[in-house]
């Protein structure tokens, strides 16, 4: 089974558009968002080109990089949640040990740089570690990704505002420094690894829910992997040129108090893939640091989520540590 979830969101981009084609768009991002969790974004108001430059760019970055110039700006060298993440680096299973599962993957961390927070705490020192031996355009390429990807998450929150029936720019104020962050992935072929055994078992990424507010994603239209967990069982979520994959994570799920599921979600490195390596850039659109996570609607699932009061920025540092080995010692 496929994901078959698709929201064409111009209206939501377009500034000119009438609230009642905005409450349209947003209507189906709830109808998604009950069912799913995730969803197929598509807009001819969406700059491809400056997309597929970048994922073009991302590829680039791990094709020329030596494994010491990678390690110069990692996350383990400078202790700060920027720059480079090798394999094993992160295991997004917390309930998993690297012995028993171990996500196949490297990255590359870019977040804000433009912004001058208000608030001193650890995501505002930590500051882009950008790789020098890369040219200029390659800077200005994810720069430019990132604004873009921006745009995109500010009119999302747009409909997931009119979706809950609150007004159009609720969210508004809870992303004035928003903690958001791109990462560029590069999924080895699984040829260069041991087979899977009762011991270790290698994936893409491990079963997890998004920890933020919602994520943004670009996917490798020559190799699949992505699925989310529906009903108990496992569908995919196949790359389809021109669109983005959006999901929704753990603080809209408190904030709707469970109306809005963060689907649990994993990369499988399919047998017949072998040979191919996939690449993928997630964007992380999260709120400030000091909002709080608690109910913004009228809903009662019967949950009773731990993070609930929270600080955004706490919650999202616990998790962090859960998952990054760089982080288990102290910052």
């Amino acid at each position: 089974m496929k994901l078959d979830a698709f929201v064409d969101i111009s209206s939501l981009l377009d500034e000119n558009s009438t609230i009642d084609d905005k409450q349209q768009t947003a209507e189906l991002i709830h109808k998604y968002c009950t069912e799913f969790g995730f969803f197929y974004i598509c807009s001819d108001k969406i700059n491809w080109e400056t997309i597929q430059k970048t994922f073009e760019q991302a590829k680039r970055y791990f094709s020329i990089s030596t494994h010491e110039q990678k390690e110069e700006l990692s996350m383990k060298k400078h202790g700060q949640h920027r720059g480079y993440l090798a394999v094993g680096d992160e295991n997004v299973d917390d309930t998993a040990t690297v012995t028993q599962v171990l996500d196949v993957k490297e990255g590359f961390d870019i977040g804000l740089d433009t912004i001058h927070y208000t608030t001193d705490h650890e995501f505002s020192r930590a500051k882009n570690r950008w790789p020098g031996y890369m040219t200029q355009e390659w800077q200005h390429d994810m720069k430019n990704y990132f604004s873009l990807l921006l745009r995109i998450g500010k009119a999302l929150l747009h409909g997931f505002a009119l979706a809950l029936k609150l007004p159009m720019t609720h969210f508004d104020q809870l992303f004035t420094e928003p903690l958001a962050l791109m990462r560029m992935l590069h999924y080895p072929a699984l040829q260069t690894y041991p087979p899977n055994s009762q011991d270790k078992i290698y994936l893409g990424a491990g079963e997890h829910t998004d920890y933020g507010c919602i994520t943004i994603l670009l996917q490798d239209t020559n190799n699949d992997g992505l699925e989310i967990q529906h009903n108990k069982e496992w569908i995919s979520v196949p790359p389809i040129e021109k669109t983005l994959v959006v999901n929704i994570g753990d603080a809209l799920e408190v904030w709707t108090n469970g109306l809005y599921k963060a689907t649990t979600h994993r990369v499988v490195m399919k047998q017949e893939n072998i040979t191919k390596e996939r690449y993928s850039i997630p964007f992380f659109f999260e709120p400030n640091y000091e909002t709080k996570l608690e109910k913004i609607i009228d809903h009662d699932s019967g949950e009773n989520y731990a993070a609930q009061g929270m600080q955004f920025g706490d919650y999202l540092s616990q998790r962090l540590t859960s998952t990054f080995s760089y982080r288990k010692v102290p910052l």
